[in-house]
């Protein structure tokens, strides 16, 4: 911009009709200020975008880092995760591609073939997206911490780590506390008398997974178990997902196929044959 403020109308109309529009660079060889223009011009281009691909790897591991700090305090994740934030950080990596093409490309190429229209409705159809995705976030990282900051921990030094083990599994045995469907970590901590923290690191590193999954690894047999018990009912899955604790139909789904290699339906189905 300052470049251009201060170079003379004929420097600014070659700059403007030959290099942006046409993308003639042959015309900024004979004068040494239309090349300074040239040059800052390519640089700022290169600029963007390895801005947008540093943005992006940033952007993406604070996300995941942020997912698996939400997955080890909560066991129902329906609207926690930041899968909005992946999709919008996806977007905006087509919208700097996009702008980096069609820079390239030049004006003169929409101009000379008629499509001048493109640019315009894919720009405003990824910014709407954007927007969109922005808006559909209801949860956010300041209501985690928010909650985190509200569960008191237990003072004290924590228990052996195969006795915490232990009643860990005796409390999810005989309480049933994975039925909850808002279980958090601090429930089962403040039960165990054990620091919150701790004993995510248990569960990840014991069972390698996390709390979220632990949790809904539990569910997931209990849901078996309902399905093999009431096989002659032809319940839906919504009974299934909410009989289990799961928070929503597709998070049970979702679940039942990770741990299970097959969908709760083909599951359920084949426990009603077995039964006929």
């Amino acid at each position: 911009e300052f470049f251009i403020t201060h170079a003379t109308p004929a420097d600014k109309a070659i700059y403007l009709n030959k290099i942006l529009i046409h993308r003639d660079w042959s015309e900024s060889g004979g004068d040494s200020f239309i090349m300074l223009i040239t040059v800052t011009y390519l640089i700022s281009r290169v600029i963007f975008g390895i801005q947008a691909i540093v943005y992006t790897i940033a952007g993406l591991n604070l996300i995941k880092k942020y997912n698996k700090r939400v997955a080890n305090f909560y066991s129902n994740l329906t609207g926690k995760k930041m899968v909005w934030l992946e999709l919008l950080t996806i977007t905006f990596v087509f919208t700097a591609a996009a702008s980096i093409i069609l820079n390239i490309l030049g004006r003169s190429f929409f101009v000379h073939n008629h499509w001048l229209l493109i640019p315009s409705v894919l720009f405003s159809a990824l910014f709407f997206t954007i927007g969109l995705l922005g808006n559909k976030q209801n949860y956010t990282i300041s209501d985690l911490v928010l909650e985190e900051n509200e569960s008191e921990e237990p003072q004290g030094k924590p228990d052996n780590h195969s006795i915490l083990k232990e009643n860990l599994l005796l409390l999810m045995d005989n309480e049933l506390l994975f039925l909850d469907p808002n279980l958090r970590i601090n429930t089962l901590s403040k039960k165990l008398f054990t620091n919150r923290t701790y004993l995510s690191n248990l569960i990840n590193t014991e069972f390698n997974m996390s709390f979220s999954d632990f949790v809904n690894r539990y569910r997931v047999n209990y849901a078996k178990k309902l399905m093999n018990e009431d096989s002659e009912m032809n319940y839906s899955m919504n009974y299934f997902a909410e009989k289990s604790g799961f928070g929503s139909v597709s998070s049970f789904i979702r679940a039942f196929k990770q741990f299970e290699k097959i969908t709760a339906g083909k599951y359920y189905q084949s426990t009603v044959k077995k039964a006929g």
